[in-house]
């Protein structure tokens, strides 16, 4: 008896390919079987737009370009999802059109802490996540320029700046709850060099800014009470910005005006420019915008690092390599200087090769011995 269940536990682990057929196929019957819309009584189930939603984000991961290409075509097809007007909008108003599927909090029953630990004015003092200089200087100016820390616009930084820059940031000189919030050195809520022994007390940002979007301004009793704002998981922005790159994957040459149109139809939200045939005449270039753009539209929704992995930049971008804050001097004649700083003690991130696939759980290995580890591992 002991050697059968001994037998039955042990079994070879499931081809990638595989395990993204299961997942794809789960998901694919979710899409077919799911309503449209629920009744009111069943508000926040999951729908067959969300379904769709997830798996055109999950082919994207497992490079199955016509299957995003089709899930997103698809939710197009539901008539139901459109961008908001106003990018602002889409974290202050619950169930917007933009909104796919989202998660609702409620005060008391159930709330969250949020504006806790990230607003400028929490108990908690030093915040638990404030946006970098490679965030913040990847918003281009109003008209489309890429913004630059070298001639006029670094006198005024701050100004002329795209839309999705003043509904996700808090800089210094942002106004935050009817009061202006500086960042600049021994300001109430100003820079602080990084330091592992930070005073929880403190009320002061490591980079010269705090996060703006998803924060509640009208909440003045979220230390006590907590927060009920909701968290959007899939929106119609991020459907497009997937439908753009599968669209480019899959065959640039052929899919070249679909990829930027799709792309353009998020820039045109906040008023930049179009995107070009001239900007981007390959793949290659063309991605490189989309990956910027991601950067801007989805900034604090939980992409980038998933983005890193997934375009297999990870190890480029984050090994070997600091974050920055930008470090704001008052000077006398309350002009401003600004300085880009390490804000990691300058001690180097680490992303090895490896960390691009997770290792086994030893306990796994000894129960199943047919189950092999990743090789890195």
């Amino acid at each position: 008896m002991e050697l059968i269940q001994k037998g039955k536990k042990q079994k070879a682990r499931a081809t990638e390919a595989e395990s993204w057929d299961f997942v794809l196929k789960d998901l694919e019957f979710a899409a077919k079987h799911l309503p449209k819309e629920w009744d009111s009584k069943w508000d926040g189930r999951l729908t067959k737009g969300a379904a769709y939603a997830y798996m055109c984000r999950t082919a994207l991961f497992a490079k199955r370009w016509d299957i995003a290409i089709t899930a997103a075509d698809e939710i197009k097809k539901l008539n139901k999802y459109d961008l908001m007007d106003e990018y602002k909008d889409v974290f202050k108003v619950a169930g917007n059109k933009e909104i796919i599927f989202s998660i609702a909090y409620k005060i008391p029953d159930m709330p969250h802490y949020f504006d806790r630990y990230f607003a400028p004015d929490g108990k908690q003092g030093i915040r638990r996540a404030v946006p970098t200089s490679e965030l913040v200087d990847s918003y281009d100016m109003a008209d489309g320029t890429p913004f630059s820390w070298s001639g006029s616009m670094a006198k005024d930084p701050y100004v002329g700046r795209e839309p999705r820059f003043y509904a996700s940031i808090i800089y210094n000189g942002a106004t935050w709850k009817e009061k202006t919030i500086y960042t600049y050195v021994d300001a109430e809520n100003g820079f602080a060099a990084y330091r592992d022994n930070m005073n929880p007390g403190e009320k002061q940002t490591v980079t010269g800014y705090f996060i703006r979007k998803y924060l509640q301004e009208n909440n003045t009793e979220f230390d006590d009470k907590g927060s009920d704002q909701f968290w959007i998981e899939m929106r119609y922005a991020e459907v497009l910005l997937n439908l753009a790159e599968a669209l480019a994957e899959q065959d640039y040459a052929k899919n070249q005006d679909d990829a930027l149109e799709a792309l353009n139809e998020v820039r045109r939200r906040v008023d930049l420019p179009d995107r070009t045939t001239q900007e981007a005449p390959d793949k290659d270039s063309f991605m490189k915008l989309l990956r910027k753009e991601r950067i801007c539209e989805l900034a604090f929704e939980g992409f980038r690092y998933w983005d890193l992995r997934r375009w297999r930049l990870a190890g480029e971008v984050i090994d070997g390599k600091q974050a920055h804050g930008t470090k704001i001097t008052k000077k006398d004649d309350s002009s401003y200087t600004y300085e880009q700083v390490s804000c990691d003690d300058n001690i180097n991130r680490f992303f090895p090769e490896r960390y691009y696939l997770l290792p086994i759980p030893v306990d796994e290995l000894q129960n199943n011995p047919l189950c092999e580890n990743n090789a890195p591992w």
